[in-house]
């Protein structure tokens, strides 16, 4: 951190310090598996959970990078890589193209997915 410039190092403090910054990425973590259970639960589930997993995929990049202890690390990275690994085994029936499909859908929400 100390070969950082001194904008770069502001942006770090910001998000190792604040608290309302912090609780937003807390919720922010839980919004992909409950649209997971919410889409498996309610029949009538509108929005598919593959529009909710970029949300999940970079509110635990943040995390990582915003949280010093490495249990809240690791408990929000491993409930969110055991919902995104069980919506990718329960596609999985449909055909092995939901593997890109769903890791294009994670890290890049916007750009049209052929395969989902």
């Amino acid at each position: 951190m100390k070969k950082m410039g001194g904008v770069m190092r502001k942006i770090v403090l910001f998000m190792r310090t604040n608290v309302v910054y912090k609780t937003a990425l807390l919720i922010a973590a839980f919004v992909f598996p409950i649209s997971v259970i919410n889409y498996f639960m309610n029949t009538n589930s509108a929005t598919p959970c593959f529009e909710y997993m970029w949300i999940g995929t970079y509110s635990v990049l943040f995390i990582w990078i915003s949280f010093k202890r490495i249990w809240v690390k690791g408990v929000l990275t491993a409930i969110n890589l055991c919902f995104f690994m069980g919506v990718m085994f329960f596609f999985l029936m449909g055909g092995s193209e939901i593997i890109p499909g769903m890791i294009l859908k994670a890290l890049l929400p916007f750009v049209k997915n052929p395969w989902i």
